[in-house]
């Protein structure tokens, strides 16, 4: 997911806390976009084997296949090959006591991205597309990402996307097995989100997939950044929906990222909403001790996330009225926005009221 050109760049007074939620699944702490999707992975795998690496051979690890589930190996015994592993990944063995053989994150040696590879796993392995034309392996099978290597317990769960109807699988998995709900259900999201995009309607399209847009429930499904995407690809009418549903979004960086895609479509229509967001922070600020610096710097709390919420909520804002303008609604709104942070601290939120003085400035 891209970091918003326009509101990324919070510092000086707070550090925005969901940056590393923009840029990387902070699961595995990946500076690049999130892993693909179960229902991806099983596609874009070649070959997908139950295996186990053989325990004397860390130097040049081998997976020693016992199933295999797609795609075919000529041999029981393959490289267990890894992307770029002087950058993202090692093979260690016995860094810390009963790990066994695992793969860990380089540069972070506290926590292994999974279990012990001398046991049986399933492995997902992939192609390389950039792999280096004199790379003599270059054309092999490997890990590409930490999620390609899952647990065998997952195996019902996998084989039901192996399926010949994976949808109807799935629901007989969801009914049988209590611990596969959740795994199950984020695969039905998958395969119903995959029908929405075909939708040549493009109105409608956006309809069927605002719920999940609007999810709540922590997007059991993994499928809301793939569907802000849809949205945003259809411009100015995906702009149109998200204005009368934008109160409704959570967390609020991710209204911070509708407010950038506002203001890099140029979506002028959504100067109101985004007055009456400023507005409504002023009220929450209306309420706070404006000498209580106890949140600066962070203080662990509800209060505290409040706070720092409501803060970059207000300083994307700003920088979006920049971009869009506003006339004297927005006049308004950004000296009362000013007058506000002046009476905090002007020097601590000093990025804020140059922002501030920017628009009055621009629109005179």
């Amino acid at each position: 997911m891209r970091v918003p050109p326009s509101c990324s760049g919070i510092k000086g007074f707070f550090f925005y806390l969901a940056v590393s939620v923009f840029t990387a699944d902070a699961a595995f702490g990946w500076a690049e976009p999130p892993p693909p999707h179960d229902g991806d992975l099983v596609q874009e795998s070649e070959l997908i084997v139950i295996a186990h690496a053989k325990d004397d051979s860390i130097e040049h690890p081998l997976l020693v296949i016992t199933e295999t589930l797609k795609g075919n190996s000529p041999t029981k015994e393959i490289p267990l090959l890894l992307r770029d592993p002087g950058v993202f990944m090692r093979v260690a063995k016995g860094w810390q006591a009963n790990s066994g053989l695992t793969v860990w994150e380089l540069g972070s040696m506290e926590h292994p991205i999974c279990g012990d590879l001398s046991q049986d796993q399933i492995w997902f392995l992939r192609s390389n597309p950039n792999a280096a034309p004199t790379d003599p392996n270059g054309k092999l099978p490997r890990v590409m990402e930490p999620g390609d290597i899952q647990p065998v317990e997952l195996k019902p769960y996998y084989l039901t996307l192996l399926s010949p109807d994976p949808k109807k699988a799935l629901q007989n998995l969801a009914s049988t097995n209590p611990k596969l709900v959740e795994r199950a259900q984020g695969s039905l999201d998958y395969i119903d989100v995959k029908r929405i995009e075909k939708i040549a309607d493009l109105e409608k399209r956006i309809d069927l997939l605002m719920p999940y847009f609007l999810a709540k429930d922590g997007d059991p499904g993994g499928m809301r950044n793939e569907v802000v995407s849809q949205i945003e690809a259809c411009g100015a009418l995906g702009a149109k929906k998200e204005v009368p549903v934008f109160f409704e979004i959570k967390p609020a960086w991710r209204q911070i990222l509708t407010m950038d895609f506002w203001a890099s479509s140029n979506y002028k229509d959504a100067i109101p909403t985004v007055i009456r967001l400023l507005d409504q922070e002023e009220q929450f600020w209306a309420k706070q001790d404006m000498s209580d610096r106890s949140w600066y710097p962070n203080v662990p709390g509800d209060l505290t996330m409040a706070k720092n919420d409501s803060y970059n909520k207000i300083y994307c804002a700003i920088r979006v009225l920049i971009s869009l303008g506003g006339g004297e609604p927005a006049r308004k709104a950004v000296l009362m926005t000013k007058q506000r942070w002046n009476s905090y601290d002007p020097t601590a939120a000093h990025e804020l009221i140059r922002y501030c003085d920017e628009w009055l400035a621009a629109n005179k």
